[in-house]
C-alpha cells in the first residue's frame, strides 16, 4: 500500500469534505473531516485520498439513485469521458496510449472500477457540460486530488507539449503573448524564432 504523509493533507478538500486533522485510531489512519452539510466525522484516510469517501455519508441517497441509473448513464457525456480516460491509460492499441498508460499514468481504484463514484465526484467538484477533465500535474494520475474541471483553453496550457514562456513575471504560450500584444501570431512566431526574446518581439515596429 502506498505510503503517505497524512499530515500534508490537512486543509485540503475532497469532494464535499475538508480535512481538519489526522491521527491513528486503533492502528488505522483517520482524518477528522467536516462535510458541506455541517457534520464532522473521522474517516479512513486511505478512503478519502482515493476518492471513495467524498461526504460524511449524507449522500447515500444520491449514491443509490446513481447506482439505479448506472446503465442509463452510458450515453451521457460523463460516461464517455470516463470510458475514454480508461482507454487512454489501459488500451495499448490506442494511439494516445504512449502519452498515458505507457508513462505509468493510472486511474485510482475508486474511479476505475465504478463509474458512479466518478460521476458523483464530478457532480460535486464543478462539472459542467462545457468543461473537460484535467490533471493538475500532467505527470500524475487520474485521482480526486489531481483532477479538476476546466475549459479547453486552460487544459491546452497544461499539456506537456505546449511551450510556456515567462516574461515580466507572467507565463503564457507564444500564441497567448501574441494575442496579448495584439500582434499577428505568424509574425510574432517568426520574431520569436529569430530573437528568442519576447521583449524584442514587441519592440519591433509593426
Amino acid at each position: 500500500m502506498k505510503k503517505y504523509n497524512f499530515s500534508d493533507f490537512i486543509g485540503q478538500d475532497f469532494g464535499m469534505i475538508k480535512i481538519l486533522d489526522f491521527k491513528n485510531i486503533n492502528n488505522s489512519p483517520k482524518f477528522l473531516t467536516t462535510c458541506a452539510c455541517g457534520n464532522q466525522k473521522w474517516l479512513n484516510a486511505y478512503s478519502v485520498i482515493k476518492g471513495n469517501s467524498i461526504s460524511c455519508g449524507c449522500y447515500r441517497e444520491i449514491q443509490l439513485k446513481l447506482s439505479c441509473s448506472k446503465y442509463l448513464s452510458k450515453n451521457e457525456r460523463l460516461y464517455s469521458i470516463w470510458r475514454e480516460m480508461k482507454n487512454r491509460c489501459y488500451n495499448k492499441k490506442r494511439k494516445d496510449y504512449k502519452y498515458y498508460g505507457a508513462r505509468n499514468i493510472t486511474i485510482c481504484e475508486g474511479w476505475l472500477n465504478d463509474f458512479n463514484t466518478f460521476q458523483e465526484w464530478a457532480y460535486n467538484n464543478g462539472y459542467a457540460a462545457n468543461l473537460t477533465i484535467d490533471r493538475i500535474n500532467s505527470s500524475g494520475n487520474y485521482e480526486p486530488s489531481n483532477c479538476r474541471w476546466v475549459s479547453m483553453a486552460v487544459q491546452n496550457l497544461n499539456k506537456r507539449n505546449v511551450k510556456l514562456i515567462s516574461f515580466n513575471g507572467e507565463t503564457n504560450t507564444l500564441k497567448g503573448w501574441a494575442e496579448f500584444y495584439k500582434i499577428n501570431y505568424g509574425t510574432f512566431k517568426d520574431r520569436y524564432r529569430k530573437y528568442k526574446d519576447i521583449s524584442k518581439c514587441i519592440e519591433i515596429r509593426r
